[in-house]
């Protein structure tokens, strides 16, 4: 794992729920209500979006607590200003 310069922000991150392990404790939605709520049988939805700054705490947090290990955060690849569009 690379070290970030100082002040550098975290990459963004994207959360995920493997249904098949989730038994649907609910813990990632009392820690992170703004992005994971419940279906009505009591299984996790969650918010697609990319999540940045100080609510990647809180992500990470209902990551770790998740006592399945069905929630998941992935990093999202950087886009790089120098792409080019091909034709």
């Amino acid at each position: 794992m690379s070290a970030r310069p100082k002040g550098e922000n975290p990459p963004a991150i994207t959360l995920a729920v493997d249904m098949i392990r989730c038994d649907g404790h609910g813990i990632c939605s009392w820690l992170f209500p703004e992005r994971i709520w419940l279906d009505r049988w009591g299984y996790p939805v969650v918010d697609p979006t990319e999540i940045e700054g100080t609510d990647q705490a809180r992500a990470m947090r209902a990551v770790r607590a998740c006592p399945r290990r069905a929630l998941t955060a992935t990093p999202v690849p950087a886009r790089s200003s120098s792409a080019t569009v091909q034709k």
